[in-house]
């Protein structure tokens, strides 16, 4: 047994078994965050395009860093979970699927939860509950919750976004989101209809 041990150590202590260990842990490595990107391009270009309206952004703490931290819409309401009456309640964190529809303005809303993704079609979110209310329904975390932005611009977009998202403000700011198998990627930030950039630029070129 001590010999089958010691040959066993041995062996693994064999340069070429490190080197190999070293390459496979440096694939791995390159492959996760690669898969990631490539997913994000996938749902970027076959995704369905929903509008989320803005909510305005905390003034205290609106930037970590060189993103917008975003808060919407359509996490304001609370949600049944459809089919599903005699199943336990949801957690905090627990996930569900949220079914996407479009308001009149053509905004994105949602229309309820299941706890399966619907079977056909883009339109709905894996998501999670944040807390469930006293009548037995559901708020859920929209998980798109950051717009990355350009460190000499970041300014300029936390003032406009905080000052056209006020409650007198006829203005529509919101970020226009490709959705995939349940998984959304944020393709930009507007404000009436314009790309947040270049209104930021637009508004620079007027006060040059």
């Amino acid at each position: 047994m001590n010999k089958l041990v010691e040959g066993l150590m041995t062996k693994l202590w064999q340069p070429k078994i490190w080197l190999i260990a070293a390459i496979i842990v440096f694939l791995v490595q390159l492959f996760v965050p690669a898969y990631m990107i490539a997913e994000q391009q996938q749902t970027l270009k076959h995704g369905e395009l929903y509008k989320f309206k803005i909510r305005p952004i905390d003034p205290y703490d609106p930037f970590r860093g060189r993103y917008v931290t975003l808060s919407f819409d359509a996490e304001r309401d609370a949600f049944v979970l459809d089919g599903e009456k005699d199943s336990p309640p949801l957690q905090r964190n627990d996930w569900v699927y949220a079914k996407l529809i479009k308001d009149q303005e053509g905004f994105a809303k949602f229309s309820g939860l299941t706890l399966a993704p619907p079977s056909n079609g883009n339109d709905y979110l894996r998501l999670q509950v944040r807390y469930r209310s006293s009548n037995d329904q559901y708020h859920i975390n929209i998980p798109f919750d950051r717009y990355y932005a350009p460190d000499n611009k970041a300014y300029a977009i936390e003032t406009n976004v905080r000052q056209r998202t006020r409650r007198n403000s006829d203005d529509q700011v919101y970020v226009a989101v490709k959705i995939r198998k349940g998984k959304g990627t944020i393709e930009d930030l507007l404000i009436n209809e314009v790309p947040i950039l270049q209104f930021v630029e637009n508004q620079q070129g007027r006060t040059d």
